[in-house]
């Protein structure tokens, strides 16, 4: 096959996925609030079922979440995104404030998070990973982040300063990644084994990393359009047998 046209393929495929995110992002059954009705919004989202929206009002919130459904997970729409926090600095497990993990729920729909803040508070612990690690679960694993910013996030290990993405399919959009780390591989965002991404209408700075400010590994298919990349050790991408694709950015170029 062309390259044209496999790039063709890989596009149209990850606008459906687009597409389908967008619908599911507006199935839900049940409002969820924290603190309000659950302390925690790890209780919220135990309690939740497939389909319900989980409602975070403005604070600091020290978990670790770990996700294993189809749900939205939120910050409060009527406040700014920078008033609602989640933080792993201090928990166990470091600053993974959002895993999704394979327990045993029933991630097989899909999972929204929007309208918050993920902050590593720059602590790197014994344990920690990055701001947010998405894992495979399920045959029809969609993920979809908007509207949030991902600072001050450490890997403690290896790869992923801000995101760990190693999903079926997912969408980041319109987010803001500030001052993340990682001392090998993707200090902003990391994907592996087959994952089709897309990445659009974000802003990236201040990064620090031993290779790349996004990192594409195994067949991993990463799409980043119409963004914002500014003021980092290493620019651009870097890959291992995936591919990166870059489309109308500011500040960045494949081969810068």
């Amino acid at each position: 096959m062309s390259t044209a046209r496999t790039q063709h393929t890989r596009m149209s495929t990850l606008a459906a996925i687009a597409a389908s995110l967008a619908c599911l992002s507006l199935a839900h059954a049940t409002d969820r609030l924290v603190p309000s009705q659950y302390s925690t919004i790890q209780a919220a989202v135990n309690a939740a079922q497939t389909g319900d929206t989980v409602t975070v009002s403005p604070g600091l919130y020290r978990e670790a979440v770990e996700i294993s459904r189809s749900i939205t997970l939120q910050g409060d729409p009527l406040v700014a995104v920078a008033e609602v926090i989640l933080t792993g600095a201090g928990v166990p497990g470091g600053p993974i404030t959002i895993c999704c993990t394979s327990g045993s729920g029933t991630f097989n729909g899909g999972l929204t998070i929007r309208h918050l803040t993920v902050d590593g508070q720059g602590i790197v612990e014994a344990g920690q990973y990055a701001g947010i690690v998405a894992c495979p679960i399920g045959d029809s694993n969609l993920l979809l982040i908007e509207d949030c910013v991902f600072k001050d996030c450490r890997n403690a290990f290896s790869d992923g300063g801000a995101m760990y993405v190693h999903t079926k399919m997912a969408v980041i959009r319109n987010c803001s990644f500030l001052r993340n780390r990682s001392t090998a591989h993707g200090a902003a965002i990391y994907t592996n084994d087959g994952t089709p991404l897309i990445v659009e209408h974000c802003i990236f700075q201040d990064h620090t990393v031993g290779t790349g400010t996004f990192y594409s590994r195994i067949d991993a298919h990463m799409i980043v359009r119409d963004c914002v990349i500014r003021n980092s050790n290493w620019l651009c991408a870097h890959f291992q047998t995936g591919t990166v694709t870059f489309t109308n950015n500011i500040g960045c170029s494949i081969g810068a």
